[in-house]
Parts: C-alpha cells; sequence; structure tokens
C-alpha cells in the first residue's frame, strides 16, 4: 500500500540501532567491567553523581546474566540499548582513573592482560562505538542518553577537546528538554509522585539535570563558551543530601558518617548552588548584551524607527551596556551573594577546618605503591575502611569547593584589577589561597587519581595567571617575591599533576614561561 512504502522508505533515513547484544560483544571482560565499575564509583561518582548506584549495578547484572544463558535472547529494549552505551562510557572513565594510579594500574593491566597501551586502545574503541551510536542513542531519547552524553561530553571537557564536549553537552541538555527534566512540576503531575524529595526516580532525574548544569557552567567559565541553559527556562528543585543509593537502608559507595555530620551528597547541594551563582557572574559580567536578531527587524516598530539597518546594529555593538558604578554594584551585590554562600557551607566541607582537623592517616595517596589501591565495597569492605574513605572524601570536597569558591573571586574583580586597589587585593589573596592547597599532602594527592584533576589544574593555572601579573607588576617588591614562590608552589602541582591531565602539561608549559619573563624582568631591573 502507499502508507507502507513511504514507511518503507522512510525506514531507509531513520535511526537503525544494533541489537544490544550485538553491542554487548564489544564489552571487555566481566572482571575488568567489574574492576572498572568499581574504581568509578570510587573516584568518579563524588564529584559528579550522575547515576544511580542501585540501577547500574542491578541491570548490568540482569543483562550479564541474559547475555550468557542466551545472547539472541538478550532485552533489546531503548532502555536496554541506551544502558549498555553507559555502562561502557563508565567502563571507559573508570579505566582512565585506574591508569592514573601506579596499583590500580597494574591491577587492570593484569585483569585484561596487556599493555598499557592496549588498554588505551581498547578504552579508544569503546569510546569509538559509543561516538558512532550517540545518534541512535539520542533518536530514543532515555535518561541513559542523557546520562551517556554528560559523562561523555564531561571526558572531553576535562581531557582536552572543549569543542567536541560543548556540542555533546548541548546534544544532553536538548535530550533533558524533550524529557521535561528541566520542568519538574509538569513531569510530577503527569507521574502522579507524591512526595518528589522521597522518590528514587526524581532524585535521579535531579542530579542528571544538575550534573549537566554544573557542566554548562563549568565549560564557560573555563572555556569561554556561552551559557547554554537558561535559569529562567528550567524549574527544579535541588537534590537531597541523604544517601539513600543504592536503595533506602543498603549499603552505598557513598557510606554514611555520624547522623549530625554531612554527607557525602551534601557537597553536591552546596556545588549545585555555587554554579548557579558563578552562572549570575558569567551572565552579568563576561557576557556581553546586545538587540541581536530583533536589531534586524526593530525598524518594524512603532517606535524607535533607526534610519537603517547598518545604524541600527552599529548602535546596538557599540553601546555600552552598563556604566562603571552599575558594573560596580553588580560586583558587589554577587560578592555578597557568594560570601553568603561561603558562609552557609558547613565546616566539615571548608578547607581551614578540614586541615585544622585533619588526622595523620588522611590521605587516599596514588603514589603509595604499597600494593593497596584502596578501593571501597559497599559489601565487602570494613566499616573502618568505609569511614577513612568518607573522611578523605569530604576532605578532596572541601579542596574542590575551595578552589571554585577563590576562582570565583578572581572572576567577579577581574574587571576591576588593574584599576581598583582593593579588587587588585581580593584577587591576590584568592590566587594566593589557591597556590596553598597542596598544604596537606593527603588531599592533593586524592585529587591524583581522580576525575577532579582537569578541575584542579584549570583552576591552578588561573591563579598562576594572576600570580605573574602581581610580580610582573612590582618587579623585586617583597609582593613579587611572595609571587615568585607561589607560582614555584603552582609549578609543582602542575607537575606532579601532569601525567594525568593534558591541561596541566600545557598549564604548566604557561606558567613556566611566565616565571622566566618575571625572572627577566627583574634582570633588567637590576642591570640598568
Amino acid at each position: 500500500s502507499p502508507s507502507s512504502l513511504s514507511e518503507s522508505k522512510f525506514r531507509k533515513w531513520a535511526s537503525q540501532r544494533p541489537h544490544t547484544a550485538e553491542l554487548w560483544t564489544q564489552m571487555p571482560s566481566p572482571e575488568v567491567i567489574d574492576y572498572c565499575i568499581k574504581v568509578y564509583f570510587n573516584s568518579i561518582h563524588w564529584f559528579m553523581v550522575v547515576v544511580h548506584e542501585g540501577r547500574i549495578t542491578t541491570k548490568y547484572a540482569t543483562l550479564f546474566e541474559a547475555y550468557e544463558l542466551d545472547r539472541l535472547s538478550m532485552p533489546d529494549s531503548d532502555e536496554d540499548f541506551t544502558f549498555v552505551l553507559l555502562l561502557m562510557m563508565i567502563v571507559v572513565m573508570g579505566a582512565k582513573c585506574a591508569l592514573m594510579h601506579p596499583v590500580r594500574r597494574r591491577k587492570l593491566l593484569t585483569l585484561m592482560s596487556c599493555s598499557e597501551e592496549s588498554v588505551e586502545n581498547t578504552m579508544a574503541s569503546l569510546i569509538s562505538i559509543i561516538r558512532s551510536h550517540l545518534l541512535d542513542a539520542l533518536s530514543v531519547c532515555t535518561l541513559e542518553t542523557v546520562q551517556t552524553c554528560i559523562l561523555l561530553g564531561s571526558f572531553y571537557l576535562y581531557h582536552g577537546d572543549p569543542n567536541i564536549a560543548w556540542s555533546i553537552l548541548g546534544c544532553a541538555y536538548k535530550a533533558i528538554q524533550a524529557l521535561s527534566l528541566n520542568k519538574e512540576k509538569q513531569w510530577i503531575k503527569s507521574s502522579g509522585i507524591t512526595d518528589p524529595s522521597l522518590n528514587e526516580i526524581t532524585q535521579l532525574r535531579r542530579r542528571i539535570f544538575w550534573a549537566l548544569y554544573i557542566s554548562d557552567r563549568f565549560s564557560a567559565m573555563a572555556y569561554g563558551r556561552p551559557l547554554e541553559i537558561q535559569d529562567e527556562m528550567c524549574d527544579i528543585g535541588l537534590p537531597n543530601d541523604i544517601t539513600t543509593y543504592p536503595v533506602f537502608g543498603s549499603p552505598s559507595y557513598l557510606p554514611d558518617g555520624p547522623s549530625d555530620e554531612p554527607t557525602l551528597l551534601t557537597y553536591q547541594v552546596y556545588k549545585v548552588e555555587f554554579y548557579v551563582i558563578l552562572g549570575e557572574i558569567i551572565a552579568n559580567l563576561y557576557t556581553s548584551p546586545s538587540l541581536g536578531c530583533s536589531a534586524l527587524v526593530q525598524k518594524y516598530n512603532s517606535q524607535n524607527r533607526p534610519s537603517s539597518r547598518a545604524s541600527m546594529i552599529s548602535n546596538a555593538s557599540m553601546s555600552s551596556p552598563t556604566s562603571h558604578a552599575e558594573l560596580r554594584n553588580s560586583v558587589e551585590e554577587l560578592e555578597a551573594k557568594l560570601r553568603a554562600w561561603y558562609v552557609a557551607v558547613p565546616d566539615a566541607l571548608k578547607l581551614d577546618a578540614v586541615l585544622d582537623n585533619a588526622p595523620e592517616d588522611l590521605s587516599m595517596n596514588p603514589d603509595m605503591d604499597d600494593g593497596d589501591d584502596f578501593l571501597v565495597s559497599p559489601d565487602e569492605s570494613s566499616d573502618e575502611a568505609k569511614e577513612q574513605f568518607r573522611r578523605n572524601v569530604l576532605g578532596v570536597e572541601a579542596l574542590v569547593l575551595q578552589l571554585g569558591y577563590d576562582n570565583a573571586l578572581i572572576m567577579l574583580h577581574r574587571p576591576f584589577l588593574a584599576t581598583d586597589a582593593q579588587s587588585a587585593e581580593k584577587c591576590w589573596n584568592a590566587a594566593l589561597r589557591m597556590s596553598r592547597v597542596s598544604s596537606h599532602p593527603g588531599l592533593f594527592a586524592g585529587i591524583q587519581a581522580s576525575h577532579a584533576v582537569s578541575f584542579v589544574c584549570l583552576h591552578l593555572f588561573t591563579a598562576g595567571v594572576v600570580l605573574s601579573y602581581f610580580g610582573c607588576r612590582e618587579p623585586l617588591s617583597v609582593r613579587a617575591l611572595e609571587s615568585k614562590q607561589a607560582m614555584g608552589r603552582i609549578l609543582r602541582m602542575q607537575k606532579a599533576l601532569s601525567g594525568n591531565a593534558l591541561v596541566a602539561d600545557r598549564g604548566h608549559e604557561i606558567l613556566e614561561n611566565l616565571t622566566r619573563a618575571l625572572v627577566e624582568k627583574e634582570m633588567d631591573r637590576i642591570l640598568t
């Protein structure tokens, strides 16, 4: 019939994804998958909570059992297909973090019975598979589609390809809109949920949305990309900080501590609030307002008719959005909001308080080559090991929040860095604090084999550039001496991280050149 003929023609152009079992054949051995999942939940999950522990472990076990019994009858729903892509991404990111850690690297190489280069090639093959089926995943558009895009975008964002990262994160946002993750009230009303704060799926949807929101703001901050997610287009609550994953009462990779202390998910709540404020800083201080496309049709307005299209566009581009006084007022208001947020952060997530109360055994040092990779497991690890892991992660979370806070202060006052002494002093103090984050070796070492390594490198680079500015501005001064000392600390940190992050290598090279320029400027001053 004509209708069936047209459908047949359409299918030739439509998405034709492979069977889930065919995709599963590309996965590494179960032992490798298990180990990479374990590394993922130890090294990445605390930094960005994108997946639900119970859904990952349960679904993985179900699909693996079905594949082993009869691959031809393996479940093949859209959710199953996109879940396997998500699992591949988790394996890749877990393997990436394992290769950053000497003991875990040896364990992974043993499990795969191959060289490190072969492991890298295998993970690159998995990434290629994910990329080749990304449009298929977007076509069916499940929660796992969004999760895969966020993890893949984050992988590229933190490992040297911001262009493709930004595009993939943009796809994730369109998928979020298709699933109404940004319109929570609308979804809750249609689903009939009575208490969204306790519903696991609601909490998961919130965590997925906010993980993408944070990546969007970070991309804008670090690489100057436009803000993709507009706050006024979103209606969604904050995730709670109760560690109910995988299900309430079950053991978790994010173990609970005493009831009167923050959980490992408390960090996520304050991190979300911070990035909302950071987005306001970017929008107010680093986004140039203009008439945009509406300028092209402004001549049809009943009022304010420009004489020509050329003069209209010229006037829109040359007009200053705010005066100097208004810009100063915006900085003061945003700084007050940022400082109020910092005051509200619990002491357990403030770096100074953590360092003051840190026990001597607070260490996640990836250089400890003693045969123990210190990976916790919900069912196998002792309560003592879980408590040590919880303290370690809280300390590293505090370090990450402190770096973000100081970097935001620099962003706030950078427009007045050269013209206002008060703003210059605030930038100086923030950069100096950032140079001292390695004062507790255990905390800094905890970053080295985690997904946060590139985040730290980018923030340290910002601090180094600011410090070099002060040193070059006042050569041979006491401040120039302090600047060189602080830059030396940052260079040592960048060098320690250089094997694990491309941005560390590039940042170290640039900061080394800036340090040489500072020293040469002082030599010129001495010799003239």
